[in-house]
C-alpha cells in the first residue's frame, strides 16, 4: 500500500466501480428528475392535464363498439375521402376508434382498430400522467438526448405508423374478401 491517501482511495473506488453490476453510462443517466422551473412549469404541466383530460373525456364520450373506423363521425366529422374515393382506409383510419376503443378498456379492439392509434392513446395517458406528477411533486423527467438520438425517437415512430397502417390494410381486406 502507498503511503499517499488519495492513492488508496482511487484504488478503492475502482474497486467499488468494478463490483458495482449497475455501471454508470458514461454519457449520463438515461432519465433524471430535474425541478420545475418556476410558476411557468406549473403552468404548463396544469394545460397538459387539462388538454389530456379533455381528450380522454371526449374519448369516453364515444361509443365505438361494432366498429373499427368511422367513430370520429359521432363529433360530426365527415366520412374518410380516402376511404370514399379509394375504398381502401387511409393511415389514420381507425385512430379515434383505437383511441375510445383504449380509454373504454378494450385494448384488443382498439389494437385490432388501427395499432398505431392505440400506441398513440397510451402515450398519451402517459403525457398525462407524467405532467400531474410533475404538477403534484413539482419534479419533471428530462431526457438524455445524448443517449436517446431524437432522429431515432422520429423514424421509430413513423416506421410504426406505417406499420399500423399496414395492419389496418391487411385487416379489412382480409375482412371485405371473406365478405
Amino acid at each position: 500500500m502507498s503511503d499517499n491517501p488519495r492513492a488508496a482511495d482511487r484504488v478503492a473506488d475502482k474497486r467499488d466501480e468494478s463490483d458495482n453490476p449497475r455501471r454508470v453510462h458514461p454519457l449520463g443517466p438515461l432519465v433524471r428528475m430535474v425541478p420545475l422551473a418556476s410558476l411557468e412549469g406549473r403552468l404548463y404541466a396544469v394545460g397538459m392535464v387539462a388538454v389530456v383530460t379533455a381528450l380522454f373525456v371526449v374519448a369516453g364520450r364515444l361509443h365505438p363498439d361494432g366498429y373499427d373506423q368511422g367513430v370520429h363521425e359521432q363529433l360530426g366529422l365527415p366520412p374518410c375521402g380516402f376511404l370514399v374515393v379509394v375504398g381502401l382506409p387511409c393511415p389514420t383510419c381507425g385512430m379515434t376508434t383505437a383511441f375510445a376503443h383504449t380509454i373504454h378498456g378494450h385494448w384488443f379492439r382498439a389494437i385490432h382498430a388501427q395499432p398505431a392509434g392505440f400506441l398513440l392513446a397510451v402515450t398519451t395517458l402517459a403525457i398525462g400522467l407524467t405532467a400531474l406528477m410533475g404538477l403534484l411533486t413539482g419534479r419533471r423527467p428530462v431526457f438524455n438526448w445524448y443517449r436517446i438520438n431524437p432522429v431515432t425517437v422520429v423514424w421509430v415512430g413513423c416506421v410504426l405508423f406505417i406499420l399500423g397502417w399496414g395492419v389496418k390494410l391487411l385487416l379489412y381486406l382480409l375482412a371485405h374478401r371473406a365478405a
